[in-house]
């Protein structure tokens, strides 16, 4: 029998909140400002796709599946200040969800980085099945021209059977790019999309 954990463990929190920022300007810093960054806005997207069962091509068409043509790109709080990016129905729907946690079906979290290295965020979870921890990580990454387009990719790892705590959660791992390397990626996600009005 399986019992869901939903479990999400941001990772990059405790790493984020200790280093130095040393340029929050949102440029050529290796971490900067995310409230600062040229992302900020809302774009149309061009191709959104899904691939759920390998890095092996692109996947499925999710903006036909979901009804959604539009990217919001916000910063968001969770202990630290990160840049979100959701998926909308619409323009109209991306500006209804300034401030508040996004309506559509696409979501990714960009805790550090700069706008000319790039935004990278990552995450891992997990579910109990059968006295095992079936565990995932997903690495993303947004990149781009600041203002014009970005692009974003998503990979997810599958992590193995990383064992149970004594409370019956999965042993989630402190660093989820590290748990990654060397596993095989089991999903990609991409996002191609053009800035179309900074946030109102």
């Amino acid at each position: 029998m399986t019992r869901p954990i939903l479990l999400a463990l941001l990772s990059s929190l405790t790493l984020v909140a200790c280093k130095d920022k040393s340029d929050d300007s949102g440029g050529g810093s290796a971490f900067a400002d995310p409230a600062s960054s040229g992302f900020l806005g809302i774009y149309e997207m061009s191709s959104w796709t899904r691939n759920a069962e390998s890095c092996d091509g692109a996947g499925d068409d999710q903006m036909a599946a979901n009804a959604e043509t539009h990217l919001l790109v916000q910063t968001a709080e969770f202990f630290v200040t990160y840049l979100s990016a959701t998926t909308c129905a619409d323009q109209a729907a991306c500006e209804a969800d300034v401030g508040g946690y996004g309506s559509g079906w696409g979501s990714w979290s960009f805790f550090e980085g700069s706008d000319s290295a790039g935004w990278t965020g990552s995450v891992s979870y997990g579910y109990e099945e059968e006295g095992a921890c079936v565990a995932s990580a997903t690495i993303m990454e947004m990149t781009g021209s600041p203002g014009a387009d970005l692009q974003i990719e998503s990979r997810t790892y599958a992590l193995g059977d990383l064992g149970m705590d004594a409370d019956g959660f999965c042993n989630l791992p402190d660093d989820p790019v590290a748990a990654a390397d060397g596993k095989p990626c089991s999903g990609a996600e991409q996002v191609d999309a053009s800035f179309v009005v900074a946030l109102p």
